[in-house]
């Protein structure tokens, strides 16, 4: 096999690896958020590829990101400076669209922000944690899911849709980009 074409093929599975397994990033503000076709790729040393510009996301799926932050302190008066919000490293569970209707009487009673990890009757989708800077993401098919962050060993989320879902996010079509900031409330107002 010629030189060229060994070239080609490697630089063809490097693509593909970098395609595949490159997480979903902002793009640059100026775009649409839901385009997604091509990679540019630019190489910064003899053996790291990079994608630039774009996101790129498995084929099928959409990408949900945003980060996970804690909210602390009296926020009232607003004013108060004794306040703020943080990132944290929490694990993210992302199960199909749930309602307080699917959770057992019991838990629908006994419950408000925060559930036991055995109460969630629905299908478990995805795991993912997020970093150190809060950043989390996880490629999804497009469908309708509810998130929740793992917190002292129960399922928590702060907010729903106004029709009983818990913390919902739709991934409209493949190769969506949706940011989803998920806040583990801590404050007090």
């Amino acid at each position: 096999m010629s030189t060229e074409k060994i070239f080609f093929r490697l630089l063809t599975v490097a693509l593909f690896a970098a395609a595949f397994f490159t997480s979903c990033t902002e793009k640059d503000e100026k775009e649409s958020p839901t385009d997604v076709t091509t990679s540019t790729v630019g190489m910064l040393d003899d053996s790291e590829i990079v994608m630039t510009d774009t996101i790129v996301t498995p084929t099928g799926y959409g990408c949900l990101c945003g980060r996970v932050l804690e909210r602390y302190g009296n926020w009232m008066p607003f004013t108060n400076s004794s306040h703020g919000e943080r990132p944290i490293v929490r694990v993210v569970y992302v199960y199909d669209y749930t309602m307080i209707s699917d959770l057992d009487s019991a838990t629908q009673h006994n419950c408000s922000n925060s559930f036991p990890l055995a109460s969630m009757p629905n299908r478990l989708v995805a795991t993912t944690t997020s970093d150190s800077t809060g950043a989390y993401e996880v490629f999804l098919a497009p469908g309708r899911y509810s998130l929740f962050l793992l917190e002292n060993g129960r399922m928590y989320c702060n907010n729903g849709d106004g029709y009983g879902g818990f913390c919902p996010v739709t991934i409209d079509s493949v190769g969506a980009i949706c940011q989803k900031n998920l806040i583990l409330d801590h404050a007090v107002y």
